[in-house]
């Protein structure tokens, strides 16, 4: 397999009224690719997107912050081994709301946000039984249209100066609404494979000094 990847971005934003900022950007991506197994012929194709977005945050005061953005994404197409079809690029756009900010004399930050997330043509990796060989084969296919809907929450709080303690925790609602595979393994209303509904994080660290001029600490993270 050969790839050349080509990305190129940038933002800019402008802030005023001295709480406000807004900004947008855009992403070019372009990639080639060729891939031979020696048995069948060479196969190439490129693929290429351009990906804008748009953002905007209020300065609620100096400690907090609101924030909102819209953009769309991309992911390559590629080659399946065999007689299965190769697969198109992945597509979306998402939605995000979200909040950061310093409390209590910096004593705890937080960061929240909640996100919606439309797909097109989301790929799936899987593995499929090879009759022929008695083996499975690696197949990604296009699965149809998602939407993954999400709540991310992110907490730190120092209780002492050498000790903090951090916590995460995300909520995902997946969801496949239209099936576009032949033979797909999936059904409209089945969640997306993969996708965990919950996770999250608790974590700390303490820092001392083993010596005068030796600093340490000690770690312990969940998950």
């Amino acid at each position: 397999d050969d790839y050349e990847s080509v990305a190129l971005f940038g933002d800019v934003s402008f802030r005023f009224a001295e709480r406000w900022e807004v900004g947008g950007g855009v992403r070019y991506f372009q990639d080639d690719q060729d891939t031979y197994d020696g048995l069948s012929p060479t196969e190439s194709d490129s693929f290429d997107s351009v990906d804008p977005r748009v953002f905007a945050s209020f300065k609620v005061s100096d400690d907090v912050n609101i924030y909102a953005s819209v953009g769309s994404g991309f992911r390559s197409g590629g080659f399946n081994r065999g007689p299965a079809p190769n697969y198109q690029p992945e597509t979306l756009i998402s939605y995000e709301l979200g909040s950061k900010g310093i409390v209590a004399d910096g004593r705890f930050s937080y960061e929240v946000a909640a996100f919606y997330s439309d797909y097109k043509d989301m790929l799936r990796r899987g593995l499929v039984f090879n009759p022929a060989t008695g083996a499975t084969d690696q197949l990604t296919s296009n699965i149809g249209k998602t939407e993954v809907k999400g709540l991310e929450v992110g907490l730190t709080w120092h209780p002492l100066r050498q000790l903090t303690l951090n916590t995460t925790a995300t909520y995902l609602d997946s969801e496949v609404t239209e099936v576009k595979a032949l033979g797909a393994t999936n059904l409209p209303g089945d969640p997306v494979d993969y996708v965990p509904e919950f996770s999250y994080t608790l974590g700390g660290i303490y820092d001392f000094d083993w010596s005068a001029s030796l600093p340490g600490y000690f770690r312990l993270d969940y998950s």
